[in-house]
């Protein structure tokens, strides 16, 4: 599934504030088999690249 940034926003905001379930979000073929830390931070880096101020948005210096 492709999304784009304002599909994603709302997707990425909803598992980081509300609950932690990423399941919308992880491929289906990993059958939940992936680590809920790395994917927190991988999630959290993901929306500060797709911030609709482009002054808000990390740089790609910091994105590592």
């Amino acid at each position: 599934m492709k999304l784009c940034a304002g599909q994603a926003r709302p997707l990425l905001s909803h598992a980081l504030e509300e609950d932690g379930n990423f399941a919308e979000l992880v491929d289906p073929f990993l059958e939940g088999n992936y680590d809920h830390q790395e994917m927190i931070r991988l999630a959290a880096c993901a929306a500060s690249s797709i911030r609709h101020s482009a002054k808000k948005r990390s740089k790609m210096s910091q994105v590592k």
